[in-house]
């Protein structure tokens, strides 16, 4: 079963389109869920903060100086986040659905 959510994208400020594994304009964090429990609230909560966290991360900071610059920078942050936590709750229906069945 999959324990991690991988969290990439492609810099803004370059053509994502052009950006390739390996190019150094694609960032990426592994964000891995082994030790929490996703089926507790607090464990989904654990897994949504690592998720804003990596986001950060991956984004990096909003250069403070410039409008445009941290309008990129929350929006690459939007994006990850809504991405990764869309993989987030098919990874916990996923274990739940595990559960489920072997309840059964």
């Amino acid at each position: 079963m999959f324990k991690t959510i991988i969290i990439a994208t492609a810099l803004l400020a370059t053509a994502p389109a052009a950006a390739s594994p390996g190019d150094p304009s694609t960032r990426s964090v592994i964000v891995t869920t082994a030790d929490l429990d996703l089926a507790s609230a607090d464990g989904q909560a654990g897994l949504a903060e690592r998720i804003r966290k990596a986001a950060g991360d991956v984004c990096g900071a909003a250069d403070q100086s410039s409008d445009h610059a941290q309008a990129v920078n929350r929006t690459c942050r939007n994006i990850l986040v809504r991405d990764a936590s869309h993989r987030a709750q098919l990874l916990i229906a996923s274990k739940n659905a595990s559960r489920t069945l072997a309840s059964r």
